[in-house]
């Protein structure tokens, strides 16, 4: 039998050398910057923390991220 709630977690499964990585590529997002292993644009990341969200608050909006990728976020855009 098909276990599908199984596979997609298999296929969301992110490798540890991506937690709090941000990356590019040409065929993810358009080439916009994404936290490493997902889809999520460091753009929407930015605009919660600029509206006031902690990094907690920001988790609980993206529940696949952990707080070393929204921190890794940040900490870049302050480095750019």
């Amino acid at each position: 039998m098909f276990d599908t709630k199984k596979d997609v977690r298999t296929l969301s499964a992110r490798a540890p050398s991506q937690i709090g990585k941000v990356s590019r590529n040409r065929r993810i997002a358009h080439n916009m910057s994404v936290v490493a292993g997902t889809r999520v644009p460091v753009r929407s990341i930015r605009e919660f923390a600029e509206a006031g969200y902690s990094a907690e608050k920001i988790a609980k909006e993206y529940p696949t991220l952990t707080i070393e990728d929204i921190k890794a976020v940040l900490e870049n855009d302050r480095a750019a």
